[in-house]
């Protein structure tokens, strides 16, 4: 179990909550993945720490991570047109 998602929410507050808390992902899944990848993460999100999308980045061999200060889990709530700018210009940054 993810300790700072307990740390966060307590234990057993629902199903979704609980698989959230004991997601793990294998660094070699991530040393797999070729493609682009963008990662945004909000500075202030308690549900998917900054931490977390930092250490998801370091393994993947094409990443950005790019941190919104201010931003909660939903971010892209906050700051639409922030999320959109950023995303667009990720992807315009890797066309194929």
């Amino acid at each position: 179990t993810n300790p700072s998602m307990v740390n966060v929410l307590g234990s057993g507050h629902s199903p979704e909550l609980d698989a959230i808390g004991a997601w793990e992902i294998s660094d070699k899944a991530l040393a797999g993945i070729s493609s682009p990848v963008l990662l945004l993460t909000g500075g202030e999100d308690c549900i998917a720490p900054v931490e977390d999308a930092e250490m998801i980045a370091s393994h993947l061999n094409n990443a950005t991570c790019i941190r919104v200060p201010g931003g909660g889990h939903g971010m892209m709530y906050q700051f639409p047109d922030l999320i959109a700018a950023l995303s667009l210009d990720f992807l315009s940054q890797h066309k194929r």
